[in-house]
């Protein structure tokens, strides 16, 4: 029984989709060797360099080509959106911590049509007020950097793995 157990759960797992996440980009169709990475929205293209930089070192024999070249596939980065909006305030109606959010998706494209979505990928942190206008605006660009690394790095896991 020992010996057929790990036997039987590979036939289980490999049976429900399950794979390991890395390797070859696991939502690219195996036949793909050429992708373009497309950013849809200004947001969008702050992200682009990332995710072609990070897509360089796990692409393998896939290479990434310029937007309307010879492309079998497209992989389309957003829209997105991001807010920042007030969540606490003092006694005197002083918003004193805010919320800035950042959320959008990835997207496979081949022949004209999605052919696989990461679905919402949503981001969120918390500011807090404290020193002048300066300081504040520079906690909020500090933080929107960090939304940034941490959604590029989700979509790039999601599309490692094909799920």
């Amino acid at each position: 029984m020992k010996r057929w157990f790990p036997i039987l759960m590979a036939l289980l797992l490999s049976s429900c989709g399950y794979h390991l996440a890395g390797g070859p980009p696991g939502a690219l169709p195996d036949d793909v060797q050429r992708l373009a990475i497309i950013p849809v929205g200004d947001e969008a293209g702050m992200l682009a360099r990332t995710i072609h930089g990070e897509l360089a070192l796990r692409a393998g024999n896939v290479a990434l080509v310029q937007a309307g070249g010879n492309a079998q596939a497209e992989l389309r980065i957003g829209p997105l959106s991001s807010t920042y909006r007030p969540v606490a305030y003092d006694e005197q109606g002083i918003a004193t911590a805010f919320r800035a959010t950042l959320s959008g998706n990835l997207s496979l494209w081949r022949d004209g049509a999605s052919i696989w979505n990461t679905g919402d990928i949503f981001m969120q942190e918390d500011v807090f007020a404290v020193g002048g206008p300066a300081s504040i605006e520079a906690s909020k660009a500090r933080v929107l950097e960090s939304l940034r690394n941490r959604w590029s790095s989700e979509a790039i896991q999601r599309f490692a793995s094909g799920f």
